[in-house]
């Protein structure tokens, strides 16, 4: 769905979402324009509770790194 649609559905400005989330305007405003916005975890379950939806909604599964073989 992305962050800017999830806001302006509930009819918020960047403003009101930044005080329910308790983070700053200018992140949100970041956080919209990046075509692939990787937030803190943190930052993320802020904003999806403020937005009453899933942060994978948001912004998509977490990009894990590859996993290294073991050492024998």
């Amino acid at each position: 769905m992305g962050l800017r649609l999830a806001r302006q559905r509930r009819r918020l400005t960047q403003k009101q979402l930044a005080a329910r989330a308790g983070i700053g305007q200018p992140a949100i405003a970041m956080l919209e324009r990046l075509s692939n916005p990787n937030p803190k975890w943190d930052t993320a379950a802020r904003l999806s509770i403020a937005l009453g939806i899933s942060p994978w909604k948001l912004f998509g599964r977490p990009r894990l790194s590859p996993r290294r073989e073991a050492e024998p």
